[in-house]
């Protein structure tokens, strides 16, 4: 019986910029610290996440660090199992890790590494709803998404024609997949951009309970 993915997109530290407009306020050396914790973070929600899925029988994910470098010394620094995401835009990135996962898994879901707070339960609720639904989408404040879950096939071109990091990103996302099947909702979250974004951060994780203790780590940094 196939398996249901999980991507977690990221990038390698030292080799590719990364949370620029973060690094903007706090300087590179805090930035990569947050995304190397928060990385941590969201690995460990999702083992948490499959223990749940585990005690209500039900299949758990496989995890892959979907990796955008394909230098063989960034790949080192990811424990296995890994996915490069290719070459091309992120359309173009994001059609080549879903199609060569799901020709394996029995569903794909996406997640970046830069929303920690998220629960196990946001991953479990996703899991359920794609046995009643083709697609599954978890909305970002800023209009794009934290989370994605599909097993329907998606063509390339689907992929290209969604405008990214914009305020419509994930409603024109949804509209494009309508014809394929139906599309269901999760509850909005956020991302992590910048130095506001932090600060929202630490009052979240602040108020909630059972932080897996890679979180708790994360919020005694913040």
């Amino acid at each position: 019986m196939k398996t249901p993915a999980i991507a977690i997109f990221v990038k390698t530290c030292g080799f590719t910029p990364l949370k620029t407009r973060l690094a903007a306020s706090l300087g590179q050396v805090k930035a990569e610290e947050f995304y190397r914790l928060s990385c941590k973070a969201i690995s460990s929600v999702i083992n948490s996440a499959n223990e749940k899925l585990e005690n209500a029988k039900l299949q758990p994910m496989k995890p892959y660090w979907a990796v955008a470098e394909d230098n063989p010394e960034a790949i080192k620094h990811w424990s296995e199992p890994v996915i490069t995401q290719g070459s091309g835009g992120l359309g173009q990135r994001l059609y080549s890790v879903y199609t060569r996962l799901l020709a394996e898994h029995s569903s794909v879901t996406f997640i970046g590494a830069d929303s920690p707070q998220l629960s196990p339960e946001v991953f479990v609720l996703a899991l359920q709803e794609i046995s009643r639904a083709s697609f599954v989408i978890g909305p970002a404040d800023d209009g794009g998404y934290y989370l994605f879950t599909g097993k329907t096939p998606i063509a390339e071109r689907t992929w290209l024609s969604v405008p990214y990091s914009t305020d419509e990103t994930a409603e024109v996302f949804a509209q494009n997949l309508c014809p394929l099947g139906r599309v269901s909702w999760l509850e909005n979250s956020f991302d992590v951009d910048t130095s506001d974004d932090l600060n929202r951060l630490k009052k979240t994780m602040s108020t909630q309970t059972d932080l897996t203790e890679e979180q708790k780590i994360l919020l005694n940094w913040l």
